[in-house]
């Protein structure tokens, strides 16, 4: 199948799909708990085709400001996972690591990048982990990159890289 297929799905490969998710997100979320020493409570995922002009709609808007961070996959299967930290999320995890809060993502020091760019590597790395196992395919990630700026910025990384390949 190739990637200019993907409206043409049925119903069993999303569902498969979504499967896949929920693995590697179950995965990740375990990974965070065993982190943060703490119970983590995630929803079921749910999957969604979406042209990129309407990804950042649905991710909070276009002037959304989060820090974003970019995780590269590589190995039998190429692609880019992004994980996109809103301030309440932030506040959480900086709470939960270091006893730190902000007001604003200005705020942020070497310390909180640092740590936010460990936990989309921990969590990449569980997910990605996963769906290995799963596939039986070797699946490897790059080191994070990290881009403090809005969603609508944020989802011009894939969309430039990706466009020959679909919207």
């Amino acid at each position: 199948m190739t990637i200019s297929e993907f409206r043409k799905l049925n119903m069993t490969q999303l569902d498969v799909l979504m499967e896949v998710g929920n693995i590697g997100s179950g995965n990740a979320a375990t990974a965070l708990s065993n982190m943060l020493n703490c119970k983590v409570m995630m929803q079921i995922p749910s999957i969604r085709l979406l042209d990129f002009a309407k990804t950042p709609k649905y991710l909070g808007g276009e002037s959304n400001v989060v820090v974003g961070v970019l995780v590269r996959v590589h190995g039998d299967i190429q692609g880019m996972m992004f994980h996109a930290f809103q301030k309440n999320y932030i506040n959480q995890l900086l709470g939960g690591f270091l006893g730190m809060h902000i007001e604003s993502l200005d705020e942020l020091d070497e310390m909180g990048k640092s740590m936010l760019n460990e936990v989309a590597n921990i969590t990449s790395a569980a997910y990605v982990n996963a769906l290995s196992t799963l596939t039986n395919m070797t699946i490897d990630i790059l080191p994070p990159e990290q881009h403090i700026t809005t969603i609508g910025e944020l989802v011009k990384i894939p969309r430039q890289e990706l466009s020959d390949l679909s919207d």
